[in-house]
């Protein structure tokens, strides 16, 4: 028979953990970087903001999780008709993908080119009467001087997390025997992003029936930590600064040849670059910024 010693009680009292390392199993495990992205939608006044949600794979029948989900109505309060004849509003929803990387900065190879208003507006999911309004919108590509207003973050063609280990200084996709290379921790967390945005769109637009709202997913990556741009001078010199937020062009074969790009920004910045990126959609779609008062409200306190 056994009996609760001293010696017993006094292990089961040590292994209560203190606060400070709930504190940091927290921020390493990622789970306060997900309620700190949360918080951030929330007060630039998006909707249905949702932590650790799940969904169903379409292209693999098991169900995932994302970590962050928050939407925005433009033109809410609009009378005048999308074009295509859809009426507003035009829904943002954002998917976000949280990553804790203090220990392993990331590094974003920047392409040299830039982002058009087609390229931005037409790249990410969409649903039947979102397709309808883009698909009208031909001054996209007929308007030269139409840039991406205000959006004007670098774009990058390829993201490496610093490692001063040999063998992982340059992680593949997947490893020798075909396995997810764990090592590439920011590739899986694009994919996971635009796997999740599509999937968010595919469930709500089955395909059937009248056009619902037209809804864009964006999926976002979100890191704590620090994130580099690397660009080439003129004279051939390799350049690295500390970046505020980039954009991520990303190229699939998969249900046909498509282009995404992926807001990649430190979790200080995400306030500012979601809400640029809403602006953004606003300008193209001919609403005013006075239609988008709770997230220019929200603008105000994003750092700069």
């Amino acid at each position: 028979m056994q009996r609760s010693g001293p010696a017993k009680l006094q292990k089961e009292s040590a292994a209560k953990p203190t606060r400070d390392e709930l504190e940091e199993w927290a921020l390493k495990s990622g789970h306060a970087l997900e309620l700190r992205a949360a918080r951030a939608l929330q007060k630039l006044g998006l909707r249905d903001v949702g932590v650790s949600e799940y969904y169903r794979d379409p292209t693999d029948p098991v169900d995932r999780e994302c970590d962050v989900v928050g939407s925005f109505d433009i033109g809410s309060s609009s009378t005048v008709d999308l074009p295509g004849g859809i009426p507003p509003p035009f829904r943002c929803t954002f998917v976000v993908e949280c990553k804790y990387i203090k220990q392993s900065p990331w590094v974003v190879f920047l392409s040299g080119r830039e982002v058009t208003a087609e390229v931005f507006f037409r790249s990410y999911p969409t649903n039947r009467a979102a397709r309808i309004v883009t698909d009208s919108m031909g001054h996209l590509s007929a308007s030269p001087d139409l840039t991406v207003p205000p959006v004007t973050m670098e774009l990058g063609h390829r993201i490496a997390p610093f490692d001063s280990k040999a063998e992982n200084i340059r992680p593949k996709a997947e490893d020798s025997k075909g396995r997810p290379d764990k090592a590439n921790v920011p590739f899986h967390a694009v994919q996971s992003a635009i796997r999740a945005a599509r999937a968010r769109i595919k469930a709500d637009d089955p395909g059937d029936g009248a056009p619902r709202k037209p809804e864009i997913a964006i999926p976002v990556v979100a890191v704590d930590g620090e994130l580099y741009d690397c660009s080439m001078s003129e004279k051939g010199r390799l350049r690295f600064r500390s970046s505020s937020g980039l954009l991520l062009l990303r190229t699939s074969w998969e249900d046909g040849y498509s282009r995404t790009l992926v807001p990649v920004v430190p979790i200080k910045s995400i306030s500012l670059v979601v809400g640029l990126v809403v602006l953004g959609f606003s300008a193209m779609l001919g609403f005013p910024e006075q239609d988008q008062a709770p997230l220019t409200g929200g603008l105000a306190d994003a750092p700069p």
